[in-house]
């Protein structure tokens, strides 16, 4: 019998037996002998979509990617802000903005699994060129000081941004006023509030979109530019 021999039978045979059902009855019966076959379904349309985007994103040109760690709080929806500064940065039909807010980094020892996932992804992308900011918490970023090169803020701002950002900006130990400038602080940009702890932006010194960068920090603080 061939394949589509066996599919009109089985379709006249499950026709046959749900004649009279109602719409949850048919529902359930599927749902009853068929779960493993609509699983695999769903999965494979899950697949084909993952698979669709991931193709359809090759083709853009990346103008900016950074990643919030730690985002316990919900102070930094990465979907969000990616959302909100793609409308105003309003990039090429064939360019793409990236912000990820899935990386979960405890030094403390807690959620070692995901940390090391989490860590693993941040120093990949790095070596490869590929990250243009990380913003983290101090804990976290007094850590990768340490373990990666990162861009003194003088090389990457122009004047004016310099001098409107001086007394935002942080030292090697986060010390105000103290250079290299490492880090900036977070803590009065438009994602500014009731935080528990301070966060801090750093540049890897590979970032490969330095002018993008300038831009997105301008628009990070509002009341200054």
């Amino acid at each position: 019998m061939s394949l589509k021999d066996r599919f009109i039978r089985w379709r006249d045979f499950t026709a046959k037996t749900m004649a009279g059902m109602s719409f949850r009855q048919k529902l359930g019966y599927l749902l009853y002998y068929y779960k493993g076959w609509i699983l695999g379904l769903l999965l494979l349309i899950m697949l084909g979509a993952y698979i669709g985007d991931v193709v359809a994103q090759s083709g853009k040109d990346i103008i900016l990617q950074g990643f919030f760690t730690n985002d316990v709080y919900g102070i930094f929806d990465a979907g969000e802000i990616q959302k909100n500064y793609t409308e105003t940065r309003s990039p090429g039909e064939n360019q793409i903005i990236i912000f990820d807010d899935d990386l979960y980094i405890d030094l403390g020892g807690e959620a070692t699994e995901y940390t090391a996932a989490s860590n693993g992804k941040l120093i990949a992308y790095m070596a490869v060129q590929e990250l243009d900011f990380v913003v983290t918490n101090e804990a976290v970023f007094l850590h990768y000081q340490d373990e990666a090169p990162m861009l003194d803020f003088r090389e990457l701002l122009p004047e004016d941004m310099l001098d409107k950002l001086e007394d935002r900006l942080r030292g090697k130990g986060l010390e105000p006023g103290a250079e290299p400038y490492l880090a900036l602080d977070m803590s009065q940009s438009r994602f500014g509030g009731d935080w528990e702890e301070n966060y801090y932006m750093f540049v890897p010194y590979l970032a490969p979109h330095r002018q993008e960068i300038c831009q997105f920090i301008r628009w990070c603080f509002p009341d200054l530019f």
